[in-house]
């Protein structure tokens, strides 16, 4: 929401996200990035991951509507 924009709202839920994931021994944090912003969660250090299966794309375009376009992102830790 834009009355959040600068505040370091998504870097505060990153590193909570992160130290979950460090508490539980996984190796990656993931999302789907919607409404053209992976640029911005590529400054987290989110990257595009390519390998999904054809369920897994079908689940993703969920996610938009009006012929945006939804990817799904992965953080290693």
């Amino acid at each position: 929401h834009s009355c959040a924009q600068g505040l370091g709202v998504a870097r505060q839920l990153i590193s909570v996200a992160q130290d979950y994931v460090n508490s539980k021994s996984l190796s990656a944090i993931a999302l789907a990035a919607v409404q053209g912003s992976q640029q911005f969660w590529a400054k987290f250090g989110f990257d595009v991951y390519e390998y999904l299966d054809a369920l897994q794309k079908i689940h993703l375009q969920t996610y938009v509507q009006d012929g945006e376009t939804a990817l799904y992102l992965v953080k290693r830790i």
